[in-house]
């Protein structure tokens, strides 16, 4: 008789424990990173007759004094590195693929973005006196892992700006600028890890403990 009621205790933890576990939330992986850095940053000045001299700059600005015929430059490499693991996700999630933002697509799984922002310096961002000329590096958002599969994507974007003065001037004089890169913003289509109900966290507690009683139980037996 003993032996039976063992049996049967045994077969109800483990029912218990196994009732739990099925009605406790699938896990859904949260398994998405990107992570940037920034290397090589450079800067200096070429003047007029093509001899450049580097600057001093450890971060992504660099203030110049640029003469007549002479060109300043700030350049940066960046550097990605993206992993996803492809699981779908709980519900849709609305995902910008441009650098406006005027373009969104609904998407069932796991993504990244890094959006690059202009290094022009326009008439939006600050007025150059006409013997000024300024450009830089464009190049569109980089979307990373919109798909239904496993990723581990690494990448690098050179950046650059420049900003020259023109050689022809009626009155020569030199032009003062702090070039900068503004390299990025990073958006994300990811799931967050489910919580489990507090009736689920008790079942299962309740599953342990039983467990615990008969394990206890069979032994001093």
């Amino acid at each position: 008789m003993r032996q039976v009621m063992r049996r049967w205790a045994g077969r109800t933890c483990a029912a218990a424990v196994a009732c739990a576990a099925s009605l406790a939330p699938l896990p859904v992986s949260a398994l998405v990173t990107l992570e940037t850095s920034i290397l090589n940053i450079t800067c200096g000045i070429t003047d007029a007759a093509g001899i450049s001299q580097s600057g001093n700059c450890t971060s992504l600005s660099f203030a110049a004094s640029i003469d007549p015929g002479a060109t300043a430059f700030l350049r940066a490499t960046l550097h990605y590195h993206y992993i996803d693991d492809g699981l779908p996700l709980p519900t849709p999630m609305q995902f910008q693929v441009n650098s406006l933002g005027t373009n969104g697509i609904m998407t069932f799984n796991e993504a990244a973005g890094l959006y690059v922002n202009s290094n022009l310096c326009d008439s939006r961002y600050c007025t150059l006196p006409p013997h000024v000329r300024a450009e830089g590096t464009q190049f569109p958002p980089l979307i990373l892992g919109l798909n239904d599969h496993p990723d581990d994507l690494t990448g690098s974007r050179n950046m650059y700006v420049q900003v020259s003065s023109l050689a022809d001037l009626p009155f020569p004089m030199s032009y003062s600028t702090t070039l900068f890169l503004n390299p990025f913003s990073i958006v994300f289509a990811a799931p967050t890890p489910p919580v489990p109900e507090p009736a689920t966290v008790s079942l299962m507690a309740a599953g342990l403990l039983a467990l615990g009683w008969f394990v206890r139980r069979r032994s001093s037996g």
